[in-house]
């Protein structure tokens, strides 16, 4: 298809994302960011303010980035009022993306099937891979 692909990861683990990270995110990630993660729920997971905070600043980037979301529970208002303003999200409870991937080691599913990005996500009765 001719797509180029690159990805840069900046994780900063155990970092919240407000004030420093939303309000810092041209500097941080440059100013040319076609998608930003929302990998947070560690320390923001039951704050929707600060998820809000970063919803709304990631909206305001130059580049009018898409944001994907996975895990933040209090996301549906967030994400209608963010397409209501013209930006492009995607949310998911991990809970859902679990559901869809099956688990490899499960001896009904054939493994060798799987695309290498979900073959080895979900084994041993679910556990979802760290590493």
């Amino acid at each position: 298809m001719g797509i180029r692909f690159y990805a840069k990861n900046y994780a900063m683990g155990g970092t919240k994302t407000s004030p420093e990270v939303s309000l810092c995110m041209e500097s941080i990630f440059g100013p040319e960011v076609d998608i930003l993660s929302w990998d947070y729920a560690m320390t923001d997971g039951r704050s929707p303010p600060l998820y809000n905070m970063w919803l709304q600043r990631a909206n305001l980037h130059p580049s009018r980035p898409i944001l994907f979301s996975f895990g933040q529970r209090y996301a549906d208002s967030a994400h209608q009022r963010l397409e209501a303003d013209g930006g492009a999200g995607f949310e998911r409870n991990f809970l859902d993306v679990r559901k869809v991937f099956p688990d490899s080691d499960d001896l009904t599913v054939n493994a060798t099937t799987l695309t290498p990005g979900v073959k080895d996500y979900l084994c041993n009765k679910g556990h979802i891979e760290t590493g």
